[in-house]
């Protein structure tokens, strides 16, 4: 008679958590859980190398699906569909990167041939510091011998992400949240006349200057994060390419000009844009 595989959802409908949580570490003791249908492989790897971590188990067994694992493709997709699966294989890593487990299942040499050749140049910035500090602790041991400069090859890795996240950034991400009225105020200009007017071209460098001090933040905020100084001189970060017309058109169509009447004058007061919040507050207020 043919033997019945049984999915992991069917076990999951007929058990409560208790009886679930004991069927499984039943399982995973006799290797049986290795006879049920995930329908995805990377769904068993996940599950059962999670529940290794958290039950300490040592067994040969299952040596292939930690090296499938910390190999797994869906880690190198940076969709955000993904974050929650970066995230928990980030804390199983973390595991796995200590004894026993390091030793027993051969982790530092599984990452080295897949995760950190292969894995790493895919990842965005975040991601990216948050991998490196757990790998540190087995590769910045002066007495590990490597196929490779650890500290040379996330140096690289780290400045092309830092570029990336440079390349993908929309200066409206910035300037929607800043008081354009304010930066119009503090850039009025006079003819010879004594006729307010907005100096533009003094007002659009403020705008740029004050984004690109903002990205470096927020870059610097991702490398202060790592553990290891040996990255502090990591890279320079350069100023991102804004587009001078798109913050021209922003400050013109802040508030154009009607008629004769002298928006820029000296006594005006230049009301900021309602914010997001508030005009989506507007919204349920119909």
């Amino acid at each position: 008679m043919r033997k019945t595989s049984i999915n992991i959802l069917q076990l999951i409908r007929c058990f409560n958590d208790s009886e679930f949580e004991q069927l499984t570490s039943e399982k995973l003791n006799d290797g049986t859980i290795l006879d049920i249908d995930f329908t995805w492989p990377v769904d068993r790897d996940y599950f059962i190398a999670s529940h290794i971590c958290s039950k300490k188990i040592l067994d040969e067994r299952y040596k292939e699906i930690i090296c499938n694992y910390l190999g797994s493709v869906y880690f190198m997709v940076r969709s955000e569909k993904y974050e929650q699966k970066r995230k928990k294989y980030i804390e199983i890593l973390e595991v796995l990167v200590e004894s026993p487990f390091l030793g027993f299942y051969n982790v530092a040499n599984i990452l080295e041939e897949d995760l950190i050749m292969y894995s790493l140049p895919a990842l965005a910035l975040g991601n990216l510091v948050d991998i490196i500090n757990v790998l540190s602790k087995v590769f910045s041991n002066p007495d590990r011998t490597s196929i490779f400069d650890f500290t040379e090859f996330c140096t690289e890795v780290l400045e092309e992400a830092v570029r990336c996240y440079e390349n993908e950034i929309r200066a409206s991400d910035y300037y929607d949240y800043y008081d354009i009225g304010d930066l119009i105020k503090n850039h009025i200009g006079y003819d010879g006349y004594g006729n307010s007017y907005i100096d533009e071209e003094s007002a659009v460098d403020t705008i740029i200057n004050r984004i690109n001090d903002d990205i470096d933040t927020e870059i610097s905020r991702y490398l202060n994060k790592l553990y290891t100084r040996d990255f502090d001189d990591l890279c320079t970060l350069e100023n991102v390419e804004i587009s001078r017309r798109e913050i021209s058109n922003v400050i013109s169509s802040y508030h154009e000009p009607d008629g004769d009447q002298d928006y820029y004058r000296e006594d005006r007061v230049i009301e900021p844009l309602e914010s997001y919040a508030d005009a989506i507050e507007l919204i349920f207020e119909r």
